[in-house]
């Protein structure tokens, strides 16, 4: 798992704390009419880190193994696939930074900016035929479950 440099995190402290004199200075829970709206002219930066749970990706049936490969047939087992995966805990940063044009604050422009760290899975096998590894699929010109065959026995080794 990457972390965020700890320069960034020190960087985006040290913008939210000069924003304020003293912890006294903090707006606690105040409505957003109450917020004082940046001065013409002036420039603001906001930064916020985030960790979060992202909700995963539901993956098919990847690669089985079994007499024949084929999803729902006696002795075929799913290797890869047919679960959840990523659904781990991800840090990462929103930014948001403007500027006020004019002192009647009715020209501006604002950015936003929004990431989160990478995440990636990977699987590997291979065989020389045995065991049997299949790539399963839905085949539309017989109307049922089928499977490419990667490795099987005397046929194909991958």
């Amino acid at each position: 798992m990457r972390r965020l440099p700890a320069a960034l995190i020190a960087s985006i402290a040290a913008l939210v704390a000069a924003q304020f004199a003293s912890a006294a200075d903090i707006p606690t829970k105040a409505p957003v009419s109450a917020v004082a709206a940046p001065a013409s002219g002036s420039f603001w930066l906001e930064g916020e880190y985030l960790y979060w749970k992202t909700k995963g990706d539901a993956l098919p049936a990847l690669i089985t193994t079994g007499t024949t490969g084929v999803l729902g047939a006696p002795g075929t087992a799913v290797l890869f696939g047919q679960s959840t995966v990523m659904e781990d805990w991800r840090s990462g940063v929103r930014v948001r930074a403007g500027y006020w044009l004019d002192s009647r604050r009715t020209t501006g422009f604002e950015a936003h900016a929004f990431g989160l760290e990478n995440a990636s899975i990977g699987f590997f096998a291979a065989s020389g035929g045995s065991p049997l590894l299949a790539r399963p699929f839905f085949n539309t010109t017989t109307n049922a479950q089928d499977a490419f065959l990667i490795a099987a026995p005397g046929v194909a080794s991958g």
